[in-house]
Protein backbone atom coordinates (compact mmCIF):
# COMPACT_ATOMS: atom_id res chain seq x y z
CA UNK A 1 0.00 0.00 0.00
CA UNK A 2 2.76 2.16 0.46
CA UNK A 3 3.77 2.12 -3.19
CA UNK A 4 0.21 3.21 -3.92
CA UNK A 5 1.28 6.96 -4.07
CA UNK A 6 4.74 6.39 -6.25
CA UNK A 7 2.71 4.09 -8.66
CA UNK A 8 0.26 6.65 -9.55
CA UNK A 9 2.56 9.68 -9.49
CA UNK A 10 4.42 7.67 -12.54
CA UNK A 11 1.42 6.97 -14.40
CA UNK A 12 0.45 10.35 -14.12
CA UNK A 13 3.89 11.51 -15.27
CA UNK A 14 3.97 8.86 -17.69
CA UNK A 15 0.13 10.44 -18.90
CA UNK A 16 1.00 13.72 -19.04
CA UNK A 17 4.14 12.77 -21.35
CA UNK A 18 2.11 11.12 -23.64
CA UNK A 19 -0.14 13.83 -24.04
CA UNK A 20 2.59 16.43 -24.88
CA UNK A 21 3.97 14.12 -27.16
CA UNK A 22 0.67 14.08 -28.67
CA UNK A 23 0.62 18.05 -28.85
CA UNK A 24 3.71 17.80 -30.47
CA UNK A 25 2.62 15.57 -33.07
CA UNK A 26 -0.59 17.28 -33.96
CA UNK A 27 1.02 20.65 -34.43
CA UNK A 28 3.95 19.26 -36.51
CA UNK A 29 1.27 17.88 -38.73
CA UNK A 30 -0.46 20.62 -38.83
CA UNK A 31 2.54 22.71 -39.66
CA UNK A 32 3.11 20.45 -42.20
CA UNK A 33 -0.47 20.13 -43.76
CA UNK A 34 -1.29 23.90 -43.59
CA UNK A 35 0.77 24.92 -46.50
CA UNK A 36 -0.27 22.16 -48.51
CA UNK A 37 -4.05 23.21 -47.50
CA UNK A 38 -3.09 26.97 -48.17
CA UNK A 39 -1.80 26.18 -51.33
CA UNK A 40 -5.10 24.01 -52.25
CA UNK A 41 -7.39 27.25 -51.35
CA UNK A 42 -5.38 29.51 -53.35
CA UNK A 43 -5.54 27.15 -56.74
CA UNK A 44 -9.06 26.60 -55.93
CA UNK A 45 -9.77 30.76 -55.87
CA UNK A 46 -7.41 31.06 -58.85
CA UNK A 47 -9.36 29.01 -61.19
CA UNK A 48 -12.83 30.39 -60.04
CA UNK A 49 -10.62 33.67 -60.87
CA UNK A 50 -9.69 32.02 -64.58
CA UNK A 51 -13.80 31.08 -65.27
CA UNK A 52 -14.71 34.38 -64.60
CA UNK A 53 -12.48 35.78 -66.78
CA UNK A 54 -13.76 33.33 -69.88
CA UNK A 55 -17.52 34.05 -68.54
CA UNK A 56 -16.72 38.33 -69.26
CA UNK A 57 -15.01 36.62 -72.79
CA UNK A 58 -18.01 34.82 -73.69
CA UNK A 59 -20.44 38.15 -72.92
CA UNK A 60 -18.27 39.91 -75.27
CA UNK A 61 -18.91 37.39 -78.02
CA UNK A 62 -22.23 37.64 -77.41
CA UNK A 63 -22.23 41.23 -77.91
CA UNK A 64 -20.61 41.20 -80.81
CA UNK A 65 -23.13 38.57 -81.97
CA UNK A 66 -25.83 40.87 -81.43
CA UNK A 67 -24.34 43.93 -82.67
CA UNK A 68 -21.30 42.87 -85.19
CA UNK A 69 -19.03 45.00 -83.46
CA UNK A 70 -17.24 44.98 -79.91
CA UNK A 71 -18.47 47.26 -76.78
CA UNK A 72 -16.99 50.31 -77.17
CA UNK A 73 -15.00 51.17 -73.94
CA UNK A 74 -18.33 53.25 -72.06
CA UNK A 75 -21.44 54.52 -73.32
CA UNK A 76 -22.21 58.50 -73.87
CA UNK A 77 -25.17 60.48 -72.43
CA UNK A 78 -27.04 62.77 -73.96
CA UNK A 79 -24.27 65.78 -73.78
CA UNK A 80 -21.84 63.54 -75.65
CA UNK A 81 -19.89 62.50 -71.76
CA UNK A 82 -18.38 59.59 -70.74
CA UNK A 83 -21.69 57.89 -69.03
CA UNK A 84 -21.49 53.98 -68.10
CA UNK A 85 -18.46 51.00 -68.47
CA UNK A 86 -18.25 48.39 -70.96
CA UNK A 87 -18.52 46.42 -68.38
CA UNK A 88 -22.64 47.71 -68.30
CA UNK A 89 -23.23 47.23 -71.59
CA UNK A 90 -22.15 43.27 -71.18
CA UNK A 91 -23.77 42.74 -68.25
CA UNK A 92 -27.16 41.52 -69.70
CA UNK A 93 -24.99 38.91 -71.43
CA UNK A 94 -23.72 37.22 -68.48
CA UNK A 95 -24.97 34.51 -66.40
CA UNK A 96 -27.78 34.95 -64.09
CA UNK A 97 -27.40 39.04 -64.71
CA UNK A 98 -30.98 40.44 -63.59
CA UNK A 99 -31.85 43.43 -66.42
CA UNK A 100 -34.00 45.27 -63.67
CA UNK A 101 -30.99 45.79 -61.30
CA UNK A 102 -28.31 46.85 -63.96
CA UNK A 103 -27.74 50.84 -64.48
CA UNK A 104 -29.17 52.40 -67.26
CA UNK A 105 -25.99 52.74 -69.71
CA UNK A 106 -27.72 56.51 -70.96
CA UNK A 107 -27.10 57.54 -68.22
CA UNK A 108 -24.15 58.95 -66.26
CA UNK A 109 -23.28 55.82 -64.06
CA UNK A 110 -23.64 57.89 -60.64
CA UNK A 111 -26.28 59.26 -61.66
CA UNK A 112 -29.51 59.33 -58.65
CA UNK A 113 -31.10 57.26 -61.04
CA UNK A 114 -28.93 54.64 -61.28
CA UNK A 115 -27.91 55.12 -57.67
CA UNK A 116 -31.60 55.07 -56.19
CA UNK A 117 -31.83 51.58 -58.05
CA UNK A 118 -30.74 48.44 -55.69
CA UNK A 119 -27.40 47.67 -58.28
CA UNK A 120 -25.41 44.43 -57.28
CA UNK A 121 -22.07 44.19 -59.18
CA UNK A 122 -22.75 40.77 -61.40
CA UNK A 123 -20.15 37.76 -59.87
CA UNK A 124 -18.26 37.85 -62.41
CA UNK A 125 -16.82 41.13 -61.97
CA UNK A 126 -16.20 40.14 -58.00
CA UNK A 127 -12.49 39.13 -57.20
CA UNK A 128 -12.65 35.44 -55.46
CA UNK A 129 -9.16 36.11 -54.48
CA UNK A 130 -10.93 39.26 -52.18
CA UNK A 131 -12.12 37.67 -48.69
CA UNK A 132 -13.49 41.25 -47.14
CA UNK A 133 -14.10 43.33 -50.03
CA UNK A 134 -14.48 47.53 -49.06
CA UNK A 135 -18.07 47.48 -50.77
CA UNK A 136 -19.98 45.68 -52.90
CA UNK A 137 -19.91 47.39 -56.12
CA UNK A 138 -15.54 47.25 -56.70
CA UNK A 139 -13.89 45.20 -59.23
CA UNK A 140 -10.73 44.32 -60.17
CA UNK A 141 -11.44 44.08 -64.21
CA UNK A 142 -10.23 46.86 -66.88
CA UNK A 143 -10.10 46.77 -70.58
CA UNK A 144 -6.89 47.61 -71.68
CA UNK A 145 -6.81 50.79 -73.48
CA UNK A 146 -4.84 51.12 -76.40
CA UNK A 147 -5.42 52.74 -80.12
CA UNK A 148 -5.23 48.43 -81.63
CA UNK A 149 -7.20 47.19 -78.95
CA UNK A 150 -10.80 45.91 -79.62
CA UNK A 151 -12.30 48.34 -77.27
CA UNK A 152 -12.11 51.66 -77.92
CA UNK A 153 -13.27 55.29 -77.41
CA UNK A 154 -15.33 54.92 -80.32
CA UNK A 155 -19.60 54.27 -81.55
CA UNK A 156 -22.34 54.01 -79.62
CA UNK A 157 -24.03 51.39 -77.39
CA UNK A 158 -27.27 49.09 -77.70
CA UNK A 159 -28.89 50.32 -80.58
CA UNK A 160 -26.83 52.72 -81.16
CA UNK A 161 -24.46 53.79 -83.85
CA UNK A 162 -22.12 50.28 -84.39
CA UNK A 163 -20.96 49.98 -87.96
CA UNK A 164 -21.31 46.09 -87.90
CA UNK A 165 -17.08 46.30 -88.52
CA UNK A 166 -15.58 42.79 -87.74
CA UNK A 167 -11.77 44.06 -88.09
CA UNK A 168 -11.69 44.67 -84.47
CA UNK A 169 -11.50 40.99 -83.84
CA UNK A 170 -7.99 40.16 -83.41
CA UNK A 171 -7.84 36.70 -81.84
CA UNK A 172 -4.02 37.94 -80.49
CA UNK A 173 -5.09 40.58 -78.63
CA UNK A 174 -5.83 41.16 -75.14
CA UNK A 175 -9.38 42.85 -74.55
CA UNK A 176 -9.11 42.41 -70.61
CA UNK A 177 -7.44 42.49 -67.31
CA UNK A 178 -7.50 41.21 -63.71
CA UNK A 179 -5.60 43.33 -61.60
CA UNK A 180 -5.14 42.73 -58.22
CA UNK A 181 -4.05 45.94 -56.02
CA UNK A 182 -6.29 48.09 -58.52
CA UNK A 183 -9.65 49.15 -58.25
CA UNK A 184 -12.56 50.64 -59.34
CA UNK A 185 -16.76 51.30 -58.82
CA UNK A 186 -18.03 48.66 -61.77
CA UNK A 187 -20.18 51.04 -63.96
CA UNK A 188 -17.44 53.59 -63.64
CA UNK A 189 -15.64 54.43 -67.84
CA UNK A 190 -12.31 53.74 -65.93
CA UNK A 191 -9.85 51.58 -67.53
CA UNK A 192 -6.13 51.09 -67.84
CA UNK A 193 -3.43 51.64 -70.61
CA UNK A 194 -0.39 49.26 -70.96
CA UNK A 195 1.94 51.10 -68.86
CA UNK A 196 -0.50 50.51 -65.89
CA UNK A 197 -0.75 47.07 -66.78
CA UNK A 198 2.74 46.73 -67.07
CA UNK A 199 3.55 48.20 -63.42
CA UNK A 200 1.28 45.98 -62.13
CA UNK A 201 2.63 42.31 -64.08
CA UNK A 202 5.92 43.60 -62.49
CA UNK A 203 4.60 43.73 -58.99
CA UNK A 204 2.40 39.78 -59.65
CA UNK A 205 3.01 37.06 -56.93
CA UNK A 206 1.28 33.71 -56.42
CA UNK A 207 -1.22 35.57 -53.98
CA UNK A 208 -1.98 38.32 -56.37
CA UNK A 209 -2.17 37.28 -59.49
CA UNK A 210 -2.57 39.31 -63.18
CA UNK A 211 -4.94 37.48 -65.50
CA UNK A 212 -4.92 38.66 -69.04
CA UNK A 213 -8.31 38.03 -71.10
CA UNK A 214 -7.71 37.47 -75.40
CA UNK A 215 -10.39 37.95 -77.43
CA UNK A 216 -10.15 34.38 -78.44
CA UNK A 217 -11.50 33.60 -74.53
CA UNK A 218 -8.35 32.07 -73.32
CA UNK A 219 -7.03 33.56 -70.07
CA UNK A 220 -3.26 33.91 -68.88
CA UNK A 221 -2.50 33.58 -65.16
CA UNK A 222 0.45 35.84 -64.72
CA UNK A 223 2.10 34.84 -61.06
CA UNK A 224 5.62 36.15 -60.39
CA UNK A 225 7.28 39.93 -61.83
CA UNK A 226 7.84 39.98 -65.77
CA UNK A 227 9.84 42.00 -67.39
CA UNK A 228 7.72 45.01 -69.66
CA UNK A 229 9.20 43.10 -72.86
CA UNK A 230 8.10 39.84 -72.21
CA UNK A 231 4.93 41.35 -71.04
CA UNK A 232 4.35 42.98 -74.66
CA UNK A 233 5.46 39.82 -76.36
CA UNK A 234 3.09 38.13 -74.46
CA UNK A 235 0.06 40.34 -75.29
CA UNK A 236 1.00 40.18 -79.25
CA UNK A 237 1.68 36.52 -79.39
CA UNK A 238 0.13 34.57 -76.54
CA UNK A 239 1.16 31.19 -78.14
CA UNK A 240 4.91 31.91 -76.74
Amino acid sequence: MEDQPGKLTVVLVVSFSVLLLLCACATFTGALFLPVLNDAADRSSQNRLVLQMRQVGLAIDAYHDVYRDFPPLHSIDDEGRPACSWRVLIAPFLHEAEPARLPDWSQQWDDPVNRSTKITVPEEFVSPLVLDPLTMTETHVFALVRPEGPLRQTGNTGAGNHTGDDSRKELHSVVAVYLPNHTVHWAAPVDITLKRLQDEVFNATIESPVALLFVDGSVSLIESSMDPRLLQELIFNPTM
